[in-house]
Parts: C-alpha cells; sequence; structure tokens
C-alpha cells in the first residue's frame, strides 16, 4: 500500500495535466476586436437611464449598450474615461465571434447638470459618447395629456425662437437600415405646405423594436432643421447637429405603445447654424404615431 501510494498520485496529477494541457481554455486569453464598423466609422450605442446632479447611478436603470465586433476569443475590459464624477466599464469573457453587445455599468455619481463628454477604450479602439446630466430627475418627462398626436416643438435658446409644427403625413416611419433600425420624422411647421419640409430627424437603434432610451447625433442619428423655403437636402441647412461637426443634441425616446404604434420623446443639446455659429435647442419634443 506505501509503494502504490506514490504511484497513485502521480497518475492523478497526470491525468489533470492531460486535461488542461488538451483544453482551450479562453478565460486566461486577452480578447480582440473593436468598436467601429467595417468602414472605421463608431457604432452605434444607446445610453439608456435619466442623470442627474447628485443622484446615485443603478446598474439596471444607466447603462450604455456598446456594439463590439470581436476577432479573437476571451477576456474582455470595456471602460470610458472618469469625467464629471462618473465612468463606465464592464468586463468579462467573449465566448463568440462577431457582433456583441456589452453593457457598460456607471461608477461614481453625476457632480455637475452639464452635457458630459465620454471616451470609450476597447482594444486599440476608442468611440466617444455624450450624457446630457440634468439639475432634476424630470427633465425629460413630458406630460402627455398636453402633447398632440402628430405635432413637434422645440426652442432655440440661442435666439429664443420658438418652432412648432406636425409631421408628413400625420406619421413617422420606422423600418431597416444597412446599419440596423432607424425612426424617421419629417415635418413642417403648421402654417408650411406638405412640400416645404423644414424638419428631419433619425434616430438609429441595434433593434427591430423602437427602444426607450437616450440617442446623440455624435453617432449616426441626426437632426435637421431649415427655416427657407423648398426641400431641406436641397437648400442651406439652419441647424446642423450632424453636419460635420462635434456638436450633440440628445434624443430621449420617453415612450412607445405597441399598441397604438405613438413613440413620444423629447430632445436638446447643440447644433451648428449655416453661418457656423452655435445653437442651443431646448424644451424640443415629439408625439408621432409610426407607420
Amino acid at each position: 500500500m506505501k509503494k502504490g501510494l506514490p504511484i497513485f498520485l502521480v497518475c492523478l496529477i497526470l491525468f489533470f495535466w492531460t486535461i488542461v494541457s488538451c483544453s482551450k481554455s479562453y478565460s486566461f486569453e486577452k480578447s480582440a476586436g473593436t468598436l467601429k464598423d467595417s468602414s472605421g466609422n463608431c457604432m452605434q450605442y444607446v445610453v439608456m437611464g435619466t442623470y442627474s446632479k447628485g443622484n446615485t447611478l443603478s446598474a439596471n436603470t444607466n447603462y450604455i449598450l456598446v456594439p463590439v465586433r470581436v476577432t479573437k476569443l476571451g477576456y474582455y475590459s470595456i471602460y470610458s474615461d472618469f469625467q464629471n464624477g462618473f465612468k463606465f466599464a464592464d468586463s468579462g469573457i467573449f465566448t463568440s465571434l462577431g457582433l456583441q453587445q456589452v453593457r457598460l455599468k456607471p461608477v461614481g455619481i453625476p457632480l455637475k447638470d452639464t452635457l458630459t463628454s465620454f471616451i470609450c477604450s476597447y482594444s486599440n479602439t476608442n468611440c466617444s459618447f455624450s450624457i446630457n446630466v440634468s439639475n432634476n430627475t424630470n427633465i425629460s418627462t413630458v406630460n402627455t395629456d398636453t402633447v398632440a398626436l402628430n405635432t413637434w416643438k422645440f426652442t432655440d435658446s440661442s435666439t429664443g425662437g420658438f418652432h412648432h409644427g406636425i409631421f408628413a403625413d400625420g406619421n413617422a416611419f420606422y423600418g431597416p437600415d444597412l446599419n440596423g433600425y432607424v425612426l424617421t420624422m419629417v415635418g413642417w411647421m403648421d402654417f408650411r405646405s406638405p412640400s416645404d419640409t423644414i424638419l428631419v430627424a433619425q434616430i438609429f437603434m441595434p433593434h427591430s423594436t423602437i427602444d426607450t432610451g437616450y440617442y446623440v447625433t455624435e453617432g449616426s442619428n441626426a437632426f435637421l432643421f431649415a427655416l427657407n423655403t423648398g426641400l431641406i437636402n436641397q437648400q442651406a441647412r439652419y441647424f446642423s447637429a450632424n453636419g460635420g461637426t462635434h456638436d450633440t443634441l440628445t434624443f430621449h425616446i420617453i415612450s412607445f405603445n405597441q399598441q397604438t404604434n405613438n413613440v413620444i420623446g423629447t430632445f436638446s443639446g447643440k447644433a451648428t447654424t449655416d453661418k457656423l455659429t452655435s445653437a442651443y435647442i431646448s424644451n424640443g419634443y415629439f408625439n408621432a404615431h409610426v407607420k
């Protein structure tokens, strides 16, 4: 028995060594991939939750959905820089190649009510996103009883101008796009003719459903507005938050009713005029029926 014990231990060690050496364990390797699409552009992310100065953030409601193209399996760490008292991060193991979605969780508490920009990093790639931190939790809450269906409005805080109107054909449109799905809203002033388009808003989403949350014009999302006559894509843009500038305008989809197909949301932020000056958009909202 005494002679057999060492042999047993040696066999046991050899058995486990064989299992470990013959098994591929991705958890001990570093993954590889990119935050950008095949054209080198940052892919669409989604900011979820409401962010207010001094309010504690919850991982269940305050998070960032980040698409990642994974080219090598293994351990990952995706994180943002630390800005305005908080940041976002997540780590884990990629077990599948191709396009994956990662939920970045919050760390810290917002210190100031201001538009806050972050740099997100993974595998030698960097992309930016912004969050509008408010002074109270109800900044994007709309009393739906006072919002007329198929209408929009906003205020240009730079000039004090108030603009409002209706959507073309009384509808918004939602459908597939090359990079996902897009909600398109086209409208004009109440007193303009239907052929005189002056407002276009496009909100891209990663899913076939219309998801609530925040969408920023630093990605594919766009907000265009023109006060001049004619089709907007044939005239100088008055506001152009996505026209080659780094200005950020944030859409907040508050609700989408799957029975009525009505979507309600708000928008605010900084845009650029045709004279290359800043235009600050506030108190924007929309209530549209989606085709």
